[in-house]
């Protein structure tokens, strides 16, 4: 692999947490009214707790927002 490839690699990987880093405030500060009511009494700490599993997962929690459950 050719240092101009790596770093690529390392770029594309910078730019994906730093997306999933503004999602991830999103979602925790805004946004959890609109997926689930259960997650609006949560504390800060415990939004703090989710917050690298949402910076990875970014692409799945963007579709949540996108299309919720139906209340059916």
């Amino acid at each position: 692999m050719s240092f101009e490839t790596a770093e690529s690699v390392v770029e594309l990987g910078l730019i994906y947490l730093l997306i999933g880093a503004a999602i991830a405030l999103f979602f925790l500060g805004i946004a959890p009214r609109r997926v689930d009511p259960a997650m609006q009494g949560m504390s800060f700490w415990t939004r703090l707790i989710l917050l690298p599993g949402l910076v990875l997962l970014w692409p799945l929690m963007t579709l949540k927002l996108i299309w919720p459950r139906s209340k059916s």
